[in-house]
């Protein structure tokens, strides 16, 4: 068995843009801790601030994602 990762990263001017991104992607939270309903402002205000201290030099946002790519062989072929 192989397994290979590729961690990707794109860059984004706002958080506003990401989180559409995220959207659009049918992307959740699944976590059994995670809150249920709505994001509040405040919430959402709180997760801007601290998304904005990873602005890159050129004033860029980043999200990163790994892909997973595994490959096996049947011993018998």
């Amino acid at each position: 068995m192989q397994v290979e990762v590729h961690t990707i990263t794109l860059w984004f001017d706002k958080v506003s843009e990401i989180l559409r991104e995220l959207k659009q992607l049918g992307a959740s939270n699944h976590n059994m801790g995670a809150r249920h309903g709505l994001t509040t402002r405040g919430h959402l205000r709180q997760m801007t601030a601290a998304y904005e201290t990873l602005r890159n030099t050129e004033g860029k946002l980043p999200v990163s994602y790994q892909v997973f790519t595994i490959s096996a062989r049947n011993k018998a072929n």
